[in-house]
């Protein structure tokens, strides 16, 4: 289904091999998960430090005609971080 070769296949599933980003895309896809789900070391490290920037953000100037769309956007941001992070630190 992945368009690979069964000896790619075994390098991948034994660790002799990381997966391309269009494998790594075609396995969720085949198995279900999500990417995050694919690479739980890696988004959950970038998820913290996401996350974590995000208290410095400054709030955008009242003037904006965008603020509104900005403070709806980084407040669902964080929320899904948050989840993300959580998540991450219970496995």
């Amino acid at each position: 289904m992945l368009h690979i070769t069964k000896s790619r296949l075994s390098r991948i599933e034994t660790g002799a091999s990381s997966p391309k980003p269009s494998e790594l895309c075609g396995f969720a896809l085949i198995y279900g998960k999500d990417l995050f789900s694919m690479l739980p070391d890696v988004s959950g490290r970038i998820a913290k430090e996401v996350h974590g920037r995000l208290s410095n953000i400054p709030d955008a100037p009242s003037h904006w005609k965008a603020s509104k769309t900005r403070f709806h956007f980084l407040k669902d941001l964080y929320q899904r971080l948050d989840h993300l992070v959580h998540h991450h630190e219970d496995t």
